[in-house]
């Protein structure tokens, strides 16, 4: 037998090994770059049996400059107010052709340097009847609900329905971290309230930054992002149309989707002449910081 035959056997014998620890390193740098994808739907309107506790709380804060046909600064005064309200809802019956539940309203405060006041909702109890598009709002008790209260709250649900809907402007399909998105500026509309009259509002991107591990439970991070145009607020118009940037942080605890927080920061800044173009300026700078929260 010739040198070179023993040597081929030879080879032949190890080649067996060979294939088997390379079928091995694949796996393992398969396994080692798997990528996790996750579906992400929060739970707007919880199912039947399960309470929900909410807050909502609006800051805003800034100045309001004055300033002469020259620029010289003439008086700059401080905004600052807070929109602060708690609530527990209850779901009482839930299907494919409605929902019925309790909205029990804690404390519902208004601030301001000039003091505090609470609103009409403080304290009070409603319940809600939901049947497709179509809400009823009567008290549970208490005084009867006004004409505008009670377009004010059937508003409040039918928004809602629309923003489960719209899956809280969250891609309705499975993600990986990273992974971005466009949200339309209809669908903004129902998930984010406007700060001033709208004109335009600038397709918006969603992007998956993390999946944290948090007390036992996965949170899926998000941030959202846009820009609206606003050509007023209240009795001030804008000489032109002012941007006000929308970032927003959504956290949702993946194994318990009716408990998520959303962070929400508007920045805004616009010039008027309120009294003619050739009288004094007023520039409006603003910042305005929302948290709603929902936990089981």
């Amino acid at each position: 037998m010739s040198v070179g035959t023993l040597a081929s056997r030879r080879l032949a014998r190890r080649r067996p090994a060979t294939v088997l620890s390379v079928f091995v390193l694949v796996l393992l740098a398969q396994s080692a770059h798997a990528v996790e994808t996750v579906r992400i739907a929060p739970v707007i309107n919880a199912p039947a049996g399960v309470v929900v506790h909410g807050t909502a709380e609006l800051h805003i804060g800034g100045t309001s400059t004055i300033r002469d046909l020259d620029g010289t600064v003439l008086t700059t005064k401080r905004i600052a107010s807070a929109d602060r309200e708690e609530y527990t809802d209850t779901t009482l019956a839930r299907d494919a052709a409605g929902s019925r539940f309790r909205r029990v309203y804690g404390r519902v405060i208004h601030e301001e340097e000039s003091g505090n006041t609470f609103g009409v909702m403080n304290g009070r109890s409603l319940l809600f009847v939901m049947k497709g598009r179509s809400v009823t709002v009567t008290p549970d008790g208490g005084p009867d609900l006004t004409v505008d209260e009670t377009m004010g709250l059937t508003e409040l649900a039918q928004r809602a329905l629309r923003v489960e809907s719209a899956n809280f402007c969250i891609a309705p399909y499975a993600l990986t971290v990273g992974a971005s998105w466009n949200v339309p500026a209809s669908l903004l509309a129902d998930c984010y309230d406007e700060l001033g009259h709208v004109v335009k509002t600038i397709t918006g991107r969603g992007t998956l930054r993390a999946i944290e591990n948090r007390e036992g439970h996965r949170v899926a991070v998000i941030e959202l992002s846009f820009v609206r145009s606003i050509d007023s607020m209240g009795e001030i118009k804008f000489d032109s149309l002012a941007d006000a940037a929308v970032t927003s942080k959504i956290e949702i605890t993946l194994d318990q989707p009716v408990k998520w927080r959303r962070l929400t920061l508007t920045t805004l800044s616009g010039i008027s002449h309120p009294k003619g173009p050739d009288k004094p300026s007023v520039t409006i700078a603003l910042q305005a910081t929302e948290t709603v929260t929902s936990a089981p």
